[in-house]
């Protein structure tokens, strides 16, 4: 068991540095343009641009559901004895409230889970967290 995992979030694309650290994970935010729905991965950066410019609308993100924070705590507090959650800012998203959910829907393993503000949001969250 590893003494350490983090969680952050990010609506951008992981580093190579990230993705082979097995005690993080980053739980995606869901990116909104038009009537299409966007997880990072799903659209390039090239085509994201040409979307914007095509249906002249501004993307909206959208913060995981507490559920699915809880789902992603529960399986790392299986492998991690304290797990750190790197959320967005608290007065700019709803996430860093479902992260607070979440430790309180966990009982008593929530008191394993550490909450930090990156105090930012979206591209700057990952780096943070990195």
């Amino acid at each position: 068991m590893n003494k350490i995992g983090i969680l952050g979030f990010s609506t951008n694309v992981n580093t190579k540095k990230i993705e082979s650290c097995n005690f993080f994970r980053l739980l995606n935010l869901t990116t909104t343009l038009g009537k299409h729905e966007y997880v990072r991965g799903d659209i390039s950066l090239q085509e994201f641009y040409n979307e914007i410019e095509t249906t002249n609308t501004m993307p909206q993100s959208s913060q995981p559901s507490t559920g699915v924070i809880v789902e992603e705590l529960t399986d790392m507090l299986k492998h991690h004895k304290e797990v750190i959650v790197v959320a967005p800012r608290k007065e700019l998203s709803g996430t860093y409230q479902n992260v607070i959910l979440s430790k309180e829907i966990l009982g008593k393993d929530g008191d394993r889970v550490h909450l930090i503000s990156s105090m930012s949001v979206a591209t700057n969250d990952s780096i943070c967290t990195e």
